[in-house]
């Protein structure tokens, strides 16, 4: 090909797999966690970020969502990462005393979700992510 090295119609590193990225690496590693957790949208890599909002859309777009939707879309934006109360806030569009009251207090009970801190169920830095196993 006579196209010059670096001429390309996609930017750096851009992938034409949609979502193959490696989102396990986005987050903050915190002593005692075993997977990240994602305090901030603003921390995340562009891709990551559009990779959770993508996920999060369905529910984000319409103010009337079925529990079963919301709750299989927090199970699998939580797979990999706690995810704090403000973040699954933003993400989803609902307010976090809505999100905490209705959804993720009754998921921990069902053992759907764990908190970050068990123990300590105020924790400032409190997070959840999907029970695994």
């Amino acid at each position: 090909s006579s196209e010059p090295l670096g001429a390309s119609s996609e930017p750096l590193g851009a992938s034409s797999e949609p979502l193959n990225l490696n989102l396990a690496q986005e987050g903050q590693m915190i002593e005692g966690l075993n997977v990240p957790l994602i305090s901030d949208l603003k921390l995340l890599s562009p891709e990551a970020r559009h990779a959770f909002e993508s996920m999060a859309a369905p529910v984000k777009q319409t103010n009337k969502t079925s529990r079963d939707k919301l709750e299989a879309i927090l199970i699998q934006l939580c797979m990999q990462h706690y995810f704090s109360l403000k973040v699954l806030s933003e993400l989803l569009d609902r307010s976090e005393h809505y999100l905490r009251l209705k959804y993720l207090n009754p998921m921990v009970k069902k053992q759907q979700l764990e908190r970050a801190f068990p123990a300590h169920p105020n924790h400032p830095r409190q997070a959840y992510r999907s029970k695994v196993g």
